[in-house]
């Protein structure tokens, strides 16, 4: 298959297609399109083809912190300390490219590694903005609350990430 002119952009090996290593964007941070029109041949003739397209995107990283994609740098902050009958309300998580953010929602809450039941309703998440919310509440007790977050990205695919809310008296 051909490429603005470059043969072997893809490859079909029985029922999978493979891409060139160079046949995204080298520098990784733009989407890229093809259109491929694979033939099936008999005796050197086609007797079939159908053309598709196929987008290459940029990684998508989501994670609650920062991302510096011109220097490749991730700073993690998920993992918070708070006191323990303290509301509190994160930041919102870094989805990149932003431009693949749809929705979120909590996937599940861990109470020292052992599945939490929020029964009270205490932990939530934004739907638009993946921000956390914690109720202020005397009936939290203390421990490391590991939050579970999922991304539903406009491309479909899906990704969770983790916020870890260590609460302690103080």
């Amino acid at each position: 298959m051909k490429k603005d002119g470059q043969e072997n952009i893809a490859s079909i090996s029985g029922t999978h297609i493979k891409l060139s290593k160079d046949a995204g964007d080298p520098e990784k941070k733009a989407e890229k399109s093809f259109e491929l029109t694979p033939e099936l041949r008999k005796d050197g003739f086609p007797v079939a083809s159908t053309t598709f397209r196929v987008i290459l995107i940029p990684q998508i990283k989501f994670l609650f912190g920062q991302y510096y994609p011109d220097l490749n740098l991730t700073i993690d902050f998920s993992l918070i300390h708070i006191g323990l009958s303290n509301g509190y309300v994160s930041a919102a998580p870094t989805l990149y490219p932003k431009k693949y953010k749809s929705t979120f929602e909590l996937v599940s809450i861990q109470k020292d590694g052992i599945a939490f039941a929020d029964s009270e309703k205490l932990f939530s998440v934004n739907t638009q903005t993946g921000v956390v919310s914690v109720k202020k509440s005397d009936s939290l007790k203390a421990g490391s609350y590991k939050v579970t977050i999922k991304a539903l990205t406009t491309t479909g695919l899906e990704f969770t990430t983790n916020l870890t809310l260590a609460m302690s008296e103080g």
